[in-house]
């Protein structure tokens, strides 16, 4: 019997229209792991807040290692200054 439905593509990247490379889900990780505030994050890659919490919480992007780095951006907690 055949099933009925899309196939689910197996990581974000198979899909054209991610804003996203692997390469970008690794640095948020990373930062995020370092105290990033996930709002900055979100702003700089032109994202959600929530889809930065989907890859912070594996949901999204759980594939994605974390590298050891330094906090780039504001910390957890700090308003963000206008640009």
């Amino acid at each position: 019997m055949k099933k009925s439905g899309k196939k689910k593509k197996p990581y974000p990247w198979s899909n054209k229209k991610t804003k996203l490379s692997l390469e970008d889900a690794t640095y948020i990780k990373s930062q995020i792991e370092v105290g990033a505030s996930l709002t900055w994050l979100a702003k700089k890659f032109g994202i959600s807040v929530p889809t930065v919490h989907n890859i912070k919480t594996g949901k999204k992007w759980a594939h994605a290692p974390v590298v050891e780095m330094e906090l780039e951006g504001p910390k957890k907690g700090q308003h963000l200054t206008q640009e």
